[in-house]
């Protein structure tokens, strides 16, 4: 090999090995920083440096260059800490924070009081994001909900509300405000509006019966629904204790997916439906 190639392949390498030591070097760095601002947030007052790490909402991640679907910490009270959700950046318009997710029956939805409270699944699978973590998000500021179905025949549909917020646990995590229904699935939460959740060890509903103990879940119920979603997962014709929303299929069909979210509303916060974020 002519001495001067070999001398300019030698040279190329070393440029290529002193890149990747760079490469190393700035991804150690980067690391460092972080660990060390860590330390730092954690001798300091918690909630005002918070405010400079963590987005208020996926919506807020979105328009702060965010536009891939994944997982996030958010943290919409800086008085409380930070948790993570899913965020779903590419469905209408995206900004949307995933708060409950079915589609295979993996996950046990009869729960109780605690566990409904705190949330449950897995935030890439089948999940719950928990009540506490809802009302923080829908207490602040009016959210609107997006429901998206789908049955057995891989028809979907979905139900749209332009306001929507839970009260707090003190209110029983009550369906607080609801309102502005557009969609294809037909409104089948209207019924449930204003009632408090109930699980089968906390019966809150209108009915003589524990509702939650009779349809096997956990819901809004008032006397006792038209709509279900944390039913049973009963995989198609079965009967009213299933994943039901009446509107789409029926009350006696269990649908095959179901997912809900919430995004900030477009039409901020209406004084008529102020929600108490305590």
């Amino acid at each position: 090999m002519c001495p001067g190639f070999q001398h300019s392949v030698t040279r190329k390498r070393l440029s290529n090995k002193s890149k990747m030591k760079s490469a190393a070097f700035f991804e150690v760095a980067i690391l460092v920083t972080f660990f060390v601002y860590a330390a730092y947030a954690g001798t300091r007052n918690y909630s005002t440096l918070s405010q400079q790490v963590f987005f208020k909402s996926c919506m807020d991640a979105k328009l702060k260059g965010i536009h891939s679907s994944g997982l996030y910490t958010i943290q919409p009270d800086y008085a409380h800490e930070p948790f993570l959700v899913f965020c779903e950046m590419e469905v209408d318009g995206g900004g949307w924070t995933v708060i409950q997710n079915r589609f295979d029956g993996s996950i046990k939805f009869y729960q109780d009081w605690p566990t409904y409270k705190a949330g449950f699944g897995n935030l890439r699978g089948e999940f719950w994001l928990g009540l506490d973590r809802i009302h923080e998000i829908t207490g602040i500021f009016v959210n609107e909900l997006r429901v998206e179905l789908e049955d057995f025949e891989n028809e979907t549909r979905f139900a749209k509300y332009s306001v929507f917020s839970i009260g707090s646990e003190a209110e029983y995590f009550s369906l607080k405000a609801l309102g502005g229904y557009s969609g294809t699935a037909g409104d089948s939460l209207e019924y449930q509006a204003g009632q408090k959740f109930s699980t089968y060890d906390q019966d809150h509903d209108n009915s003589e019966n524990n509702c939650a103990v009779t349809f096997t879940g956990a819901w809004w119920y008032n006397a006792c629904h038209r709509s279900n979603l944390n039913g049973n997962y009963l995989r198609g014709e079965s009967n009213e204790s299933g994943m039901v929303w009446t509107k789409f299929r029926g009350i006696k069909y269990s649908l095959k997916t179901s997912r809900m979210m919430v995004r900030p509303s477009s039409e901020g916060i209406d004084s008529t439906m102020a929600v108490d974020a305590s």
